[in-house]
């Protein structure tokens, strides 16, 4: 089995990528985002409020995504597109390689 040329780059993408969050953390100040979050919970309306925004602007791109796949005559149920939808999201926000890069 031939080692594909761009692991060593994804590797090394991945390595600045832990270091970079690594150097963030290690740089903040722990008692003050306490602190923070500990006054942003009195004000849990607003907190909330930008919950709700937050998902209904998702649901709107499960919405499109919808429309795009029956335009395309891929018939999915909505429940199948919602979840495609938000496993797609969390890879989108907690994956920082890009896995296409792994590809022969």
């Amino acid at each position: 089995m031939k080692f594909p040329k761009k692991v060593p780059y994804a590797l090394l993408r991945l390595v600045v990528g832990v270091g970079i969050i690594a150097y963030l953390f290690s740089r903040m100040d722990l008692h003050g985002l306490m602190a923070i979050l500990r006054e942003s919970l009195t004000r849990w309306p607003w907190l909330l409020c930008g919950a709700m925004i937050c998902f209904i602007c998702l649901c709107i791109g499960v919405i499109r995504w919808k429309i795009i796949l029956d335009a395309r005559g891929l018939r999915m149920s909505w429940g199948r597109v919602f979840s495609v939808f938000f496993i797609g999201q969390f890879f989108n926000a907690f994956i920082f390689i890009s896995i296409y890069h792994f590809h022969y």
